[in-house]
């Protein structure tokens, strides 16, 4: 009979234990670092709050919280920016002078130059966290300030922020183009690690890393046409009604015909913004070539895959990747 009731014990702890853990609110992270469904950021964002109502000068919990509510925005339909501007006023008058206060506030302006300060305060406060670096690199790559993006660089290889898997792939998209190529980009995981790999490990850099997003602020856009003997382009995204769409095919179209260097699409650059002119471009590797001429892209293809690529890590992973289902994503572009 003892031993019945102490099994039975056993078993009520083990159902009290896991009930437990599944109410512990976990680390959230963004959505370029780690993915998960749109019902578990809001499961941590309910979590996340439970903790505020405990502690409301918690910063990390007003840190996990906002970013939860932010994937949610990015996922679904519930949560507007609206909604982000009440939280950051929330936790500025909860936790003011913060790290996660300032980080947050110019997080939230989405590269704002006027909240410039905030991000200065953030990273003068924690030198030594890595949330900032990527938009210390968007600034000064805006401003196309080199040594400041190096430095920058520099701090985010240090971090061990990005994944090897994630800078591989990277390595493997930059590796596809010819030399003295232009190469426009998409987003964090296409960007990021390769200005890291340029600017740190001295890796292709021949080549023009374009983010089609930076492209599309005007004074950048200039700097880096200048600098690559490109005209200026005359019209600007007020002229398309405020299509950005619209405005970025014709940023590329006025690159594709004012340039003799080669022109590549990372792989993960929308399909839109390239439909129009598809029946030219020719798969590589992890890039797209843009060209009216003819080749045999298969052996092109193959030879990037089996003589420039890595492709290690695609047989066996050989430690915890935080940013394993990021990664997953990214290799099925192969």
């Amino acid at each position: 009979m003892n031993k019945i009731i102490s099994v039975t014990l056993a078993i009520m702890m083990s159902f009290t234990i896991d009930a437990s853990e599944a109410n512990k609110p976990e680390k959230v992270y963004s959505i370029v670092k780690q993915r998960n469904s749109l019902e578990w950021y809001e499961t941590q964002a309910i979590l996340w709050v439970k903790e505020l109502e405990k502690d409301n000068t918690n910063a990390n919990a007003w840190l996990n919280y906002y970013t939860a509510k932010r994937m949610e925005k990015l996922l679904g339909e519930t949560v507007n920016q609206q909604h982000l501007n009440e939280i950051v006023v929330d936790l500025t008058s909860a936790i003011p002078n913060t790290f996660e206060h300032h980080y947050i506030t110019y997080w939230n302006g989405n590269n704002d130059a006027n909240l410039f300060n905030h991000l200065e305060k953030a990273f003068e406060l924690s030198p030594e966290r890595p949330e900032t670096y990527d938009d210390f690199i968007t600034y000064y790559e805006l401003e196309r300030n080199a040594q400041e993006v190096k430095s920058f660089c520099d701090r985010m290889f240090a971090s061990n922020n990005i994944s090897a898997n994630i800078y591989a792939w990277n390595y493997n998209m930059m590796m596809s183009t010819e030399e003295d190529a232009i190469l426009i980009t998409n987003g964090d995981n296409d960007t990021y690690p390769a200005t890291v790999l340029q600017h740190h490990k001295n890796i292709r850099q021949d080549i023009a890393l374009m983010n089609i997003y930076m492209l599309s602020n005007k004074k950048y856009q200039d700097l880096y046409f200048a600098e690559l003997g490109i005209p200026k382009m005359e019209k600007t995204e007020a002229d398309y009604s405020d299509n950005m769409d619209e405005y970025q095919i014709e940023i590329c179209k006025h690159i594709y015909e004012n340039t003799n260097r080669p022109i590549y699409f990372a792989a993960g650059v929308r399909k839109h913004i390239y439909n129009s002119f598809s029946d030219n471009f020719y798969n590589v590797g992890l890039a797209f070539k843009w060209t009216d001429k003819k080749f045999d892209n298969i052996a092109v293809t193959r030879k990037n895959y089996e003589k420039r690529f890595l492709t290690d890590y695609m047989k066996v992973d050989l430690f915890n990747d935080l940013s394993a289902s990021v990664n997953n994503n990214m290799n099925a572009s192969y």
